[in-house]
């Protein structure tokens, strides 16, 4: 499985914790996608996503790198630097 599915797998779980669905769908998510405006994503669903993505993964992700994260590009990123 692809990171960026992998990912939206972290987004869709994180989302059903807080009872929403991810407002858009896996097929118009891409490296552009911005966390905030076009996923809506607040701070909270931010660091639920984020400790889904740490789960789905098995890896600790650098929460410094993490801050500055504004697109589901940035959060591949923090992903691929955090495996080193």
């Amino acid at each position: 499985m692809e990171v960026l599915e992998r990912l939206y797998k972290a987004f869709t779980k994180a989302y059903e914790k807080m009872g929403e669905s991810v407002p858009i769908p896996r097929e118009q998510v891409t490296c552009d996608t911005r966390l905030r405006e076009d996923l809506g994503m607040s701070s909270l669903a931010f660091m639920l996503v984020m400790l889904e993505t740490e789960k789905e993964f098995s890896q600790r992700l650098d929460d410094k790198m993490l801050a500055d994260a504004k697109t589901v590009g940035d959060c591949i990123a923090v992903l691929e630097r955090s495996k080193k």
